[in-house]
């Protein structure tokens, strides 16, 4: 399991004449969480999945589109002999 949070505090002097703060999500990086595994078959054979989900820190709402793993999501077959697929 990982994760980023990312969140900033805003300052404007000058918004219309008056002073404005807000709270922002993704300001460097966009915030996520993940899970990534890896499962030996034997034989120099292995299994590999990651699943990565994108979220906003100042509302909690799914972000690239809505999907759940909308960030990345992936399975894959890996061999010591023949490489990744």
């Amino acid at each position: 399991m990982y994760g980023i949070v990312d969140a900033g505090f805003a300052f404007n002097n000058n918004s219309g004449g008056q002073k404005l703060y807000t709270l922002a999500s993704g300001n460097m990086q966009g915030s996520r969480w993940g899970l990534r595994g890896v499962e030996d078959l034997g034989d120099g054979l292995k299994t590999l999945f990651t699943v990565e989900n994108g979220f906003s820190v100042t509302n909690g709402k799914l972000l690239q589109g809505g999907d759940l793993f909308g960030r990345q999501a992936y399975v894959g077959l890996a061999s010591d002999r023949f490489g990744s697929v």
